[in-house]
């Protein structure tokens, strides 16, 4: 399947805070164009969720997306490679520069909001478990 970056770059854009999202990580990460876990990479995993959501919005999924889902699932997908380290450190440490990356974004774009509260809360969770 051809990765269509149009799409992907209009949903962002459609989204005030996905489109800071996406222009904190285009500045800020350092592993844009390393091998396998790079911007390809995490644009064609958007790709992948944005058809998800659209076909489950046309009944064609047995998977019901919401737009609060697409929303999580895009900033997810944003950041669950940040400045990775292409195998020079373990998972462990790509977890965290992920977590950190995404922490560091959200409390530079959404300080002080219950939503960035929300999310962090959410990751570490997923994170921990």
């Amino acid at each position: 399947m051809k990765l269509d970056t149009e799409t992907v770059h209009r949903y962002i854009s459609g989204n005030p805070n996905l489109k800071a999202f996406y222009q904190y990580y285009l500045g800020n990460c350092l592993s844009l164009s390393v091998p396998y876990h790079n911007m390809r990479h995490t644009l064609g995993m958007i790709y992948h969720i944005i058809r998800i959501y659209e076909q489950s919005r046309n009944g064609l999924s047995d998977v019901q997306l919401t737009d609060d889902d697409l929303y999580i699932l895009i900033t997810s997908a944003l950041f669950h490679d940040y400045n990775h380290s292409a195998g020079r450190f373990s998972d462990q440490v790509n977890v965290r520069n992920a977590k950190d990356g995404l922490t560091a974004c959200l409390t530079s774009i959404l300080p002080d909001s219950d939503l960035r509260d929300e999310i962090i809360l959410t990751c570490k969770k997923n994170i921990e478990s």
